[in-house]
């Protein structure tokens, strides 16, 4: 069985958070679907956000990785929605236990509240190294 993980762009390229998601899941016997991919990241150029949504339906489940406070990102939502409309099982991925998931999840943020979240991030991330 496949499982896709949905997280924050922030995480993406091995981060300590996305690695625990990615264990917690193959703790449960899946393989895991990572959007960070070059195969993926390629196509999303090209296809934009429907690719993802593709992906999933390949998948399933879904196990999704928040930001830290708790807040989905618009593409995650879109994924999520996606997931639990096709009838996968759907997870929140917390404290490196998967949490079942029947509904939206409340916290979710629009396209211009992801875009700015992640550019905060990003922008404390450089402003933490420069300080090292």
């Amino acid at each position: 069985m496949k499982c896709y993980l949905a997280h924050p762009v922030t995480d993406y390229g091995g981060t300590a958070r996305q690695l625990g998601a990615v264990a917690a899941i193959e703790a449960k016997g899946w393989l895991v679907e990572t959007p960070d991919l070059p195969i993926h990241q390629d196509a999303y150029r090209q296809h934009g956000m429907q690719h993802f949504l593709d992906v999933v339906e390949d998948c399933d489940a879904l196990a999704f990785l928040p930001f830290a406070d708790g807040y989905i990102g618009a593409g995650m939502a879109k994924e999520i929605e996606h997931a639990l409309r096709r009838g996968l099982k759907v997870f929140e991925v917390n404290d490196g236990d998967l949490e079942p998931v029947d509904m939206m999840p409340a916290c979710l943020l629009t396209v211009e509240q992801t875009r700015a979240k992640i550019a905060h991030l990003r922008a404390s991330t450089v402003s933490s190294q420069e300080r090292s």
